[in-house]
């Protein structure tokens, strides 16, 4: 790291997971060998969600941003040699999600902090991943009972003449779950199209990673 023996951040008792509405802090702690001129010291605590089209893409093809907060730790001077610590404080706003990770996305929450030093020298920085938990009262939503319906229909063409529809229902029992409760899950397919259907569930509802047979049946 050039002048730097150490750049990290820490969190106040090692504390990786937070809810909503709660304050976020820790120490951004800097040790160098020989003294180095800084413009700015800045600490930013951010949290965003990404979608890609391909699985396990990191380049998003929509992105939203839910946090982004910078605070300024020191203003322009030189850190002389030796140990510095930097305190900070972010306040978690109330209405974030909780932190999700999969093939085609994920919410994810860091605290960056960044050197930035006069032209033509290094900059220097480092983050810090956390986590999010906003917990769901299944209670407090009012129609959680009620059924959820889908709908995924596919028209096939062949040389610009119509072949048929096939059409994809499904519906849960409920429209909320609590960890061990069972899914219940129902489906009609109907298929006009004069093709043969293989119909694949995502790897999460596949047994033994197998498709369901094909058909061609209303």
């Amino acid at each position: 790291m050039g002048k730097l023996q150490e750049f990290d951040i820490t969190f106040t008792n090692n504390k990786v997971v937070y809810s909503p509405g709660e304050s976020i802090t820790g120490t951004l702690k800097i040790r160098t060998a020989n003294s180095l001129q800084f413009k700015a010291i800045k600490v930013n605590c951010q949290g965003s969600c990404g979608i890609s089209n391909k699985m396990n893409d990191a380049s998003w093809a929509v992105e939203e941003q839910y946090l982004n907060s910078t605070l300024s730790v020191a203003d322009k001077g030189t850190l002389p040699s030796g140990e510095h610590t930097f305190p900070f404080q972010f306040v978690i706003p109330a209405a974030v999600p909780t932190s999700f990770e999969g093939p085609f996305g994920k919410i994810f929450y860091r605290v960056k902090a960044a050197i930035d030093t006069p032209r033509f020298s290094k900059d220097y920085k480092a983050q810090r991943q956390f986590y999010l938990l906003n917990l769901l009262n299944l209670n407090q939503v009012p129609t959680i009972e009620h059924p959820s319906f889908a709908v995924i229909t596919k028209k096939f063409n062949y040389l610009l003449v119509k072949t048929g529809t096939l059409m994809l229902k499904a519906h849960s029992d409920l429209r909320g779950y609590i960890p061990g409760q069972v899914i219940k899950l129902s489906t009609e397919i109907h298929n006009k199209s004069g093709k043969d259907t293989a119909v694949c569930w995502p790897a999460s509802y596949r047994l033994a990673g197998q498709c369901l047979p094909s058909f061609n049946a209303t």
